[in-house]
């Protein structure tokens, strides 16, 4: 959203890390720049796209799958009729992984391990063929 706006809205240049980065980790000289970005009359679709970021993170901090089930059939009834389009396009996945993204919530695993085991796994495959003898 940020680089289609910035072509129209020059004060989004050099901006681009304070709308990426977590409100916790932000320097104060960007927690100034986000504050003057978001004022109500800049009406930015960025700031907006911001909003709905932050609020779709909030489902990571729900207590129980029930609780967090809800909360976001409401996030993406709401996020639909957003008017973003990137927006819409990430509801449409979310709801495409919806049973795997509540499974998530149940259990809290992922599937980063096993990813990071089968990098190693392939680094050696990698490996052994280079310095196994070739068949002639």
């Amino acid at each position: 959203v940020r680089r289609a706006e910035s072509k129209s809205r020059p004060e989004l240049k050099r901006s681009r890390y304070v709308w990426l980065k977590n409100e916790a980790n932000l320097t104060a000289k960007q927690r100034e720049k986000l504050a003057w970005l978001t004022r109500p009359s800049m009406q930015l679709k960025t700031a907006r796209a911001a909003r709905w970021r932050d609020d779709f993170n909030e489902f990571y901090n729900k207590a129980s799958t029930d609780e967090a089930e809800a909360y976001l059939r409401r996030w993406c009834y709401g996020a639909k009729r957003s008017r973003l389009e990137p927006i819409k396009e990430f509801v449409a996945t979310v709801e495409a992984h919806w049973d795997g993204i509540i499974a998530w919530q149940n259990n809290r695993l992922s599937n980063g391990l096993l990813e990071g085991t089968n990098s190693l796994v392939q680094a050696a495959k990698r490996g052994l063929a280079a310095t196994a003898p070739r068949p002639r």
